[in-house]
């Protein structure tokens, strides 16, 4: 478990979470050798908010080209 009792460096943890995610993608990493397709609705109860994946792709566009702008 890491601590984050320290606010700033949240955003650098979310960044590293963005970009281990997009090596797993450009490496096509499959996650559902992970995942327990019996147990699948059940975790933890919550409903599924993830809605149309075009919708998560073109944000997942505008957050690249945010921290594109934020290094240069």
């Amino acid at each position: 478990m890491m601590d984050l009792d320290l606010v700033e460096d949240i955003p650098l943890i979310v960044i590293s979470a963005c970009v281990l995610h997009n090596f797993c993608m450009l490496n096509e990493d499959d996650v559902d050798e992970f995942l327990d397709p019996q147990h699948e609705d059940e975790i933890n109860n919550f409903e599924n908010i993830f809605g149309d994946p075009e919708v998560a792709v073109k944000k997942r566009a505008e957050i690249m080209e945010m921290v594109k702008v934020l290094n240069s």
